[in-house]
């Protein structure tokens, strides 16, 4: 296995997305994850994820479509592990189901989200007080 994993350490943030681009596969087994921006940073590399199932993990990992999600058991986890990196067909087709999904959190998207609900909140706020 040494020869297939390589434990960094601490990196840069520079560093972090280019680790994510040489990967395969994003591993995750906390199950505290609040917002899924590592998991979406990895989907940005084109990494699927292997999670635990858990809050955070279910607004971004689409279980089979972007990512695999299983129950909190080390076997489970492994299992998913091996069997995705061992496929040749559903491997690059969840890595680019990851960079596409992840496409939809984009700063450019987020920031027209966000405008849109500012601008309906203040059209809102006329029609209440107007």
């Amino acid at each position: 296995m040494d020869k297939r994993i390589v434990f960094t350490g601490n990196v840069t943030p520079h560093e972090v997305a280019r680790h994510y681009l040489a990967a395969d596969l994003f591993v995750f087994a906390s199950t505290s994850e609040t917002q899924g921006m590592v998991l979406l940073e990895a989907m940005a590399g084109g990494c699927p994820v292997v999670a635990v199932r858990a809050s955070g993990v279910y607004d971004v990992v689409k279980d089979g479509y972007n990512g695999l999600t299983v129950a909190e058991s080390t076997d489970n986890w492994a299992e998913a592990v091996i069997n995705l990196l061992t496929d040749s067909q559903r491997l690059p087709a969840l890595s680019e189901n990851s960079r596409a999904f992840a496409e939809n959190y984009s700063e450019e998207k987020i920031t027209e989200k966000v405008l849109r609900l500012y601008r309906r909140v203040v059209v809102l706020g006329k029609s209440k007080n107007g």
